[in-house]
């Protein structure tokens, strides 16, 4: 007759501490665990010592170890903190820093606060040129990359060092590794809503360009995909059926999908559609913004 596995107090498995044996149920045999973060939990017998189980729903986790983020390589997982998964890295230039997951993944802390100091002196070293003798003003960062603004938002705008971020939009660092979009400084919306750019240049933020719009609103002008193979978003060649195919989705719906012998009747299809059902958000033309080159 085989011996009965018995666990002991204080066996780890994983993130599982063993406390003390539970009382069965129709699974069999049960075990009180305490998790890393704390939590108790009863676990069954053979799901804990075959590693089914590794740790709470709370504590299922991405392992980070090895991982960079910014100047950070993550060491080891630590204790938690305030019962947040919490990490020790290694900085580039050297110091040691906790964080939580949280705080790596968005990117909210790329180092141990080196890099604050770097961007303090940039901000001390670098300065926009400003053009102010048009109906609009116009910058320039660095690099001469430009932007457009109203007037009136001079001297807010002033007081930082705006320069064109990989994204196309123009920012501002204003406290440590924190940015600021200049559309969110010049305006402001109800929290449920995005800024949009009407005429899809990120670096015009003169008011009459911008407007709220949800989420999906904003997907109305997103770039042409680079899977795309016809040139004209929306419009592609459907292989079963040989022929062009035009489709619209709007609001997470497909609102319009048709086949067409011809290219060119599939996109004047998906222009029509765009028109009736996107309305004011299918993206200006350049023309309606006199003065502002779009290119």
């Amino acid at each position: 007759m085989s011996k009965k596995l018995e666990l002991n107090t204080g066996q780890k498995f994983n993130h599982w501490t063993v406390m003390q044996e539970d009382i069965p149920n129709k699974n069999g045999r049960r075990y009180l665990c305490q998790c890393d973060c704390g939590d108790i939990h009863s676990l069954n017998l053979q799901a804990l010592i075959e590693g089914r189980t590794k740790c709470c729903k709370k504590c299922n986790f991405e392992d980070l170890t090895g991982k960079r983020f910014g100047r950070l390589t993550v060491i080891e997982r630590t204790d938690n903190k305030q019962n947040r998964i919490t990490w020790r890295c290694i900085c580039d230039c050297g110091n040691e820093v906790l964080v939580i997951s949280k705080s790596l993944k968005n990117n909210n802390t790329k180092s141990c606060g080196c890099l604050n100091a770097e961007l303090a002196k940039i901000r001390a070293t670098k300065y926009n040129n400003y053009n102010l003798n048009n109906e609009y003003g116009i910058g320039y960062d660095s690099l001469n990359n430009k932007f457009y603004f109203d007037l009136e938002d001079y001297n807010k705008l002033k007081k930082y060092y705006w320069y064109k971020a990989n994204d196309g939009y123009i920012i501002a660092h204003y406290n440590d590794d924190t940015y600021i979009k200049m559309h969110n400084l010049v305006i402001s919306f109800d929290s449920k809503y995005e800024v949009d750019h009407k005429n899809g240049l990120r670096y015009d933020n003169r008011k009459i360009n911008l407007r709220p719009a949800t989420s999906s609103q904003q997907k109305f002008n997103q770039k042409l995909s680079k899977a795309n193979k016809s040139g004209v978003k929306g419009v592609y060649w459907d292989n079963t059926k040989q022929k062009w195919c035009a489709k619209l989705e709007c609001y997470h719906k497909v609102v319009c999908c048709k086949t067409f012998e011809k290219f060119n009747d599939a996109v004047e299809y998906r222009k029509i559609a765009e028109d009736k059902y996107f309305k004011e958000f299918k993206r200006l033309e350049k023309d309606l913004y006199n003065g502002v080159d779009s290119r």
